[in-house]
């Protein structure tokens, strides 16, 4: 019962000009005391390699910030100074590559020295919670973490690109949409989602329900979305049979372990993927 009253307070606090949509089940929301502003170094290495990762957050970027978020939500854009992950060459010295990215809170170099793995648990202007870099900079894979989605049938979902094909392609542009079997998740929160989807946000917004990912995500207001174990989410990388890096694995808040699938670039693509949402 405490449970199933901080969730519809949420829907209250976090969306009381949409009190007229039928309230269905959502994650717990906590408030935010004042904006997250902070100026944060990360560092993690092995024995090969460096990492740093640098986010400005106070007010000083919060024009630019404000920018991204209110046009493409791409973070990735030499336009973003103010934050970054760099890959040192521990042998040599060498910068492998420095590459922008969103505001991360936890690094981690896989075994193998193959790829990087950025988490965040800031979802204040941070469009990914979510990254996966090759050693070449490469961006391999992204996501924004949300604890609510819209799920939608088969059928719902052919209607809802033919009633709403603006905010789809937004949507698709973003990769908001998984399909999972006859199922059809759609990530539709994030600031100014309301704003950008319009009448389609009214109508995932019916179809609310828990991450496929997990049903431990929760957020607060404004600031933070927690969804990884924060003491160690022991994360893990899942290959196929031809050694293509398939998946991300990690513990949840409450030590559950899920996994982030990762797509197989065409170019690369020689064993067949489950069916995806184009």
């Amino acid at each position: 019962m405490i449970e199933e009253l901080k969730r519809q307070t949420r829907i209250i606090l976090c969306n009381f000009w949409k009190i007229s949509i039928i309230l269905i089940v959502s994650a717990i929301c906590v408030a935010d005391a004042r904006s997250y502003n902070e100026i944060v170094n990360l560092k993690v290495e092995n024995k090969e390699i460096a990492l740093k990762h640098y986010h400005n957050w106070s007010l000083e970027t919060k024009k630019k910030r404000d920018a991204m978020m209110l046009n493409h939500q791409n973070p990735f854009l030499v336009e973003n100074d103010y934050a970054f992950i760099e890959c040192i060459d521990k042998k040599t010295g060498r910068r492998l590559f420095k590459k922008p990215t969103p505001a991360l809170t936890y690094l981690y170099i896989s075994s193998d020295s193959k790829y990087i793995i950025g988490l965040s648990k800031i979802q204040l202007d941070n469009p990914y919670q979510f990254v996966c870099f090759d050693l070449e900079g490469n961006l391999v894979a992204k996501k924004h973490i949300t604890p609510e989605e819209a799920k939608l049938s088969l059928s719902d979902y052919q209607d809802f690109k033919e009633r709403y094909s603006i905010a789809y392609d937004l949507l698709i542009s973003l990769e908001r949409i998984t399909r999972i079997g006859n199922e059809v998740y759609i990530d539709f929160s994030g600031m100014n989602m309301p704003i950008m989807l319009g009448k389609a946000w009214d109508y995932l917004f019916s179809k609310i329900t828990l991450s496929h990912l997990s049903k431990n995500f929760s957020d607060s207001i404004s600031n933070w979305v927690f969804w990884y174990n924060a003491k160690d989410p022991k994360i893990e990388l899942n290959y196929n049979n031809k050694g293509q890096l398939i998946g991300v694995s990690l513990l949840d808040p409450k030590g559950e372990r899920f996994e982030i699938p990762i797509e197989i670039s065409k170019s690369e693509e020689k064993v067949e993927c489950k069916p995806k949402c184009h």
